[in-house]
């Protein structure tokens, strides 16, 4: 039994909203590790999916529903125009609105921040909220897409984000990086993905290269962060 899209939708939206919501409040109430709440809440949120669904995969829901990821104007497909509009919303607050201004300064140096008169809670907790909310569409999307909900849907694809960011320019201390960096990351390791299918590799062989992907982002970033450590301190 589904419940009509016109409901689901909002209130799938606003669980998103509500969880990332959650997840700034322990970080800046309860002063908890950034990483391990979202892993943890992450682990929880899966563990929920099992209790409504037994562990099945849930499929025919209505098409309306799937027309987010189903859909198409012409020969472009609805997901590319949404990932392209909120790439470009985000870039423009990112760049030319006090919120994203206000996040960089915060990433860059919190208790300057603090001092120049911004309230990181604040800031923090706000970008939290918008996380959940994007992350709550890109799984309607992907649900859509797949016109199904198998208990294995988005499973991973934390540490490609991070990879993605990562190799795009985005600092994981914090304060730099940019939302087209971001998004040349996202193509490129998706291209590697795609090119590795095509070359028929085995899907073992794929995961080991994403997991060699994703270390050498992360030994990118360490080194960039040691290198300006010791150049200001020369």
């Amino acid at each position: 039994l589904f419940l009509h899209p016109v409901i689901v939708i909002p209130l799938m939206l606003a669980l998103g909203a509500f969880i990332g919501a959650l997840n700034g409040l322990l970080i800046t109430r309860a002063g908890m590790n950034n990483f391990i709440v979202t892993l943890a809440m992450l682990i929880i949120l899966r563990g929920f999916m099992l209790l409504p669904t037994h562990g099945t995969t849930v499929s025919g829901a209505p098409a309306a529903f799937n027309w987010l990821g189903s859909a198409s104007i012409g020969i472009v497909p609805i997901p590319v125009l949404v990932l392209l509009i909120v790439f470009l919303v985000a870039h423009i607050v990112m760049t030319r609105r006090p919120f994203g201004r206000e996040l960089y300064a915060i990433g860059g140096n919190p208790r300057a921040a603090l001092a120049s008169g911004i309230d990181p809670d604040r800031r923090i907790l706000q970008a939290y909220v918008l996380s959940g909310l994007l992350a709550s569409l890109a799984g309607w999307m992907l649900a859509g897409r797949v016109q199904a909900v198998p208990i294995n849907l988005g499973q991973g694809m934390i540490f490609e984000v991070f990879a993605a960011a990562v190799i795009g320019g985005v600092s994981l201390q914090g304060g730099r990086g940019s939302m087209l960096g971001a998004l040349g990351g996202v193509l490129l390791l998706s291209a590697i993905d795609t090119g590795l299918n095509l070359l028929n590799v085995p899907v073992f062989w794929i995961e080991v290269v994403r997991g060699f992907i994703i270390l050498i982002a992360m030994l990118i970033d360490a080194q960039k962060v040691r290198l300006r450590t010791i150049s200001r301190t020369h």
